[in-house]
Order: C-alpha cells, then structure tokens, then sequence
C-alpha cells in the first residue's frame, strides 16, 4: 500500500509542475518571446562586422534615437555587399528584420532600416543606417 501511495504523490507533483510550468504572466510571441508590459524600444548599440568577424567602423557610430538614425564611418576598402549586422536594444525589445546574417549595405544610396519594437508590441520605431566610406590613405 506504501508504494501505491508514494505513486500517487509523484503522479500528482508531476501535474502540478506541468500545470505550473505552462503558466507565465505574459504570453509568448510567434518565435517563443514574451510579450510584456515595456513600451521601450530604443537601439542602444550598432555595430558591422567584415568577414574577419571584426567591426568595420572606424570609431563608434553614433545613434540618435529621436531621428532614429545610426550614423557611422567605415574602413577604406571595407566590402560593403558582405557585412553581419549586430545590435543591443532596450529590455524584452526585438528588431526586425533579424540581425546576425550577411547583408549588402553597399547600395549608400538607400540606406537599410531597421525596426525596433517594444516588449508589448506596440511601439515601434524604424532607424535608418547611414554609412559613409573613409577616404583613401594617402
């Protein structure tokens, strides 16, 4: 009888875990991120890194988060067509489209934008990346 009984304590423990884990406070988006109550959605951080894995900027760019623009120099000689673009952002924010893989900033014509949205998913706001190419070293 002991044993039936211990089954029945690890039967119901198991439940109450899965009943427990399944809750959250806030729901889950369509990539499995929480959805939560911050209305932030500023880019604190740019960066461009070359094939090397290595920033391409010449110094820090500067971001200006009422213009929404992120403004920077980059090495002479940097390969434009191939850069990995990376970013920080406030907290439970995302940024779409999705940083991390090879993109052509090359067209300096037409900067790229990137939209960063809130922890609630209802603030927005769309940062275009202006480079420019450092001169020719004499």
């Amino acid at each position: 009888m002991k044993i039936y009984g211990n089954s029945v304590r690890v039967i119901l423990l198991s439940l109450l875990a899965l009943v427990w884990s399944g809750c959250s406070e806030y729901p889950m988006d369509d990539d499995g991120l929480l959805i939560t109550d911050r209305e932030e959605c500023d880019m604190t951080s740019f960066d461009l890194l070359g094939s090397d894995h290595r920033t391409v900027f010449v110094k820090a760019p500067v971001i200006d988060n009422e213009a929404l623009t992120v403004t920077g120099t980059v090495k002479y000689g940097t390969n434009l067509a191939k850069l990995k673009p990376r970013c920080g952002h406030s907290i439970d924010a995302l940024i779409t489209p999705k940083m991390g893989a090879w993109t052509d900033f090359s067209n300096l014509d037409a900067p790229l934008k990137y939209t960063v949205v809130s922890g609630n998913r209802q603030v927005r706001k769309t940062y275009s990346i202006i480079l420019t190419v450092q001169a020719k070293p004499q």
